[in-house]
């Protein structure tokens, strides 16, 4: 296999498209499509950045003697790139975390601060979690990855919303009330949406026929 061949091989392997390589390695999508057509080859420094987004050596690279990595190798850099994965998940829901102990601690000591804080650090995290993941990972991660984030960060995010939602409520109704009230039905509503996100998100989605994917056109990538 040459590098062309490679790189190739390399991209499709991890699901990324041209476009997604091409905004990692900070290069246009035209580049990538020269590199695997065979018509021109990375400068070192594009090498390197390569060899570490894949997990192979730079002499794998251009080494046109060198075979397709072993499957062993195969499943050794698909289990690095799922750690990484699963360490920005984490990361990320510990940002949710921190958003709801904001917003928790504005309802406690009454401060519409704190809460507004909480909220927009959760806004923050699923920005950073969509943009950061498809930059990086690309289209299949987002994808892979996107039901574990919203299922774990619903439980984090979803109070804050729906207290204010169901606080705003309860004032249009024109008859005195109990707080207990108001405090019960927000919790109510938001375990509903919590558990049925829960669900949702856990229940298998139907795969797509690889057929949907056009085939490589070597011509554009």
């Amino acid at each position: 296999m040459n590098f062309a061949e490679k790189l190739l091989h390399l991209r499709k392997r991890e699901g990324l498209s041209q476009e997604d390589l091409a905004a990692h390695l900070e290069v246009s999508r035209q580049a990538v499509s020269r590199w695997e057509m065979g018509t021109a080859l990375p400068d070192a420094p594009n090498l390197l950045r390569i060899s570490k987004r894949f997990g192979v050596t730079v002499d794998f690279l251009l080494n046109d003697s060198e075979p397709e990595p072993p499957d062993a190798a195969e499943d050794q850099i698909s289990r690095y790139t799922k750690q990484k994965q699963q360490a920005a998940v984490l990361l990320l829901v510990g940002m949710q975390s921190l958003a709801c102990l904001c917003g928790l601690i504005g309802r406690f000591i009454q401060s519409e601060l704190m809460v507004w804080i909480g909220l927009t650090l959760n806004l923050v995290g699923v920005i950073a979690f969509e943009a950061g993941f498809l930059a990086y990972f690309g289209t299949r991660a987002v994808q892979d990855s996107r039901g574990l984030f919203y299922r774990i960060s619903v439980w984090f995010f979803a109070y804050s919303p729906v207290h204010m939602a169901v606080t705003a409520l309860w004032r249009l109704y024109p008859r005195p009330h109990l707080a207990f009230l108001e405090w019960g039905s927000a919790l109510t509503v938001y375990l509903l949406i919590c558990v049925f996100t829960s669900v949702r998100l856990t229940a298998p989605s139907p795969k797509k026929d690889e057929k949907e994917s056009p085939p490589v056109n070597h011509a554009e990538g």
